[in-house]
């Protein structure tokens, strides 16, 4: 599969750009993909933007593909989903978290106010993860969309940025 699809991609004119983007799983082959896709194509790929996307490397894959992907790399998740706080032992994220708590806020990477949800055991036996697993489907993610209180994926990376920068700020104001 990855063979074809750079086989495809290799076609895109160069005066073109790819921006790879997934959701859950999805996200985490994207980050995967920006990170160890064919080489001649990586001058090609502008941006990853993830949602609900779970952790996917280490310390040093997180720091390979912050270089590869300086202002380019975005991770847009939500309060009440978990599937991004997983897997919790020996994995890391990277990029620029766009976060958006429970109330409808939305930072420039995730606050550590302190309320940060942690897995806890039952006694049962079960690890329960607070948070809604109806809050990680795409059907959620573009709900936020239509509500104008998700960023849209601009064509230049560093906007987002700015944008985001920008929503905190009037919030701040407000």
């Amino acid at each position: 599969m990855i063979r074809s699809l750079n086989e495809y991609l290799l076609t895109v004119r160069k005066d073109q750009v790819i921006l790879v983007t997934g959701h859950s799983l999805g996200g985490a082959l994207a980050v995967l993909y920006g990170a160890n896709g064919d080489r001649r194509l990586r001058p090609l790929i502008r941006s990853i933007y993830t949602y609900g996307q779970p952790r996917v490397g280490d310390g040093e894959f997180v720091s390979t593909l912050s270089q590869r992907f300086p202002i380019g790399y975005y991770r847009i998740t939500n309060e009440e989903d978990p599937v991004p706080n997983l897997p919790k032992i020996g994995y890391e994220h990277g990029g620029t978290e766009i976060y958006y708590d429970g109330e409808g806020q939305v930072y420039c990477g995730r606050p550590k106010l302190g309320w940060f949800k942690k897995p806890f055991a039952t006694g049962k036996g079960y690890v329960f993860f607070p948070g809604k697993f109806d809050r990680h489907q795409v059907a959620y993610y573009k709900q936020l969309q239509q509500k104008g209180q998700l960023i849209q994926a601009p064509a230049e990376p560093l906007q987002a940025n700015k944008q985001c920068l920008s929503i905190i700020a009037e919030k701040q104001r407000g």
